[in-house]
């Protein structure tokens, strides 16, 4: 008898194993997600400096006071210092520390670049890719890419996935834009980039209004909360570049 009984518990713990395993699993999961979101927050205030360190380093580069240069270099670095400490902490989980080491190695060589615009422009470019490499490893390695529910894989996707890429060719579409604006002519090779550039943005802006779009519909009270509509921003960018630099308007 005892035998039986033994042979019908078995498949009973087997399956309060296998349920207690996939439990753990959907907490761990959940967890690394919320390192990712925590990381990700950490990250934004980087991205922010360094677009203002960006296009102060230009100005000082172009022969304007650079006192604010001083100011926004350290605020940067200020930002970078708090994702170093998060790093240290979380980065073997998230495989993030190589991908932050170059950021750290670009924003070395960045802060060196002050010669010429083009010289801060070449520099800061590669910056910008590699804080957008880091938030692309922080997505993967997060698992927040990886989200099953409907409307939070599109919100991540709006949020976190698209945005450094778009901050990336704004960057440059501005400084391209500023360059031209202030040396009074739009060079073949620059119109290219700038046109090139206008049409991965705009590839870029519908796909974030599409991702958008699917989040209001499966979760208004969530969409309700984005403060910011930056698909209509994006478009006006792209219609202040259209117009100041017209097909066929090269030097």
């Amino acid at each position: 008898m005892a035998l039986i009984s033994g042979a019908f518990l078995l498949p009973v713990g087997w399956l309060l194993f296998a349920y207690g395993s996939a439990k753990n699993a959907e907490l761990e999961f959940v967890a690394n997600e919320r390192t990712g979101v925590r990381y990700s927050q950490a990250l934004a205030p980087v991205v922010d400096a360094a677009s203002t360190w960006r296009y102060r380093a230009r100005n000082a580069a172009g022969g304007q006071a650079g006192s604010e240069l001083t100011e926004a270099q350290a605020q940067y670095q200020q930002a970078l210092q708090k994702l170093q400490t998060l790093d240290s902490e979380v980065g073997a989980q998230l495989g993030s520390t190589a991908a932050l080491r170059k950021v750290l190695d670009f924003s070395q060589a960045a802060t060196q670049a002050t010669t010429t615009p083009e010289a801060v422009f070449e520099a800061m470019n590669k910056l910008s890719a590699a804080l957008s490499e880091l938030q692309d490893q922080v997505t993967d390695g997060s698992g927040l890419a990886l989200d099953s529910d409907l409307a939070a894989f599109y919100l991540m996707s709006a949020t976190l996935m698209q945005p450094p890429n778009l901050l990336r060719d704004t960057t440059e579409l501005r400084g391209l834009g500023r360059a031209a604006l202030a040396s009074g002519q739009l060079k073949p090779e620059a119109a290219a980039r700038l046109y090139s550039l206008l049409g991965v943005v705009a590839h870029e802006r519908q796909l974030l209004t599409e991702n958008l779009d699917k989040v209001r519909a499966a979760a208004p009270s969530v969409a309700g909360r984005l403060k910011t509509d930056a698909a209509s921003l994006l478009q006006r960018l792209e219609e202040a570049a259209r117009s100041s630099f017209p097909p066929g308007q090269v030097d």
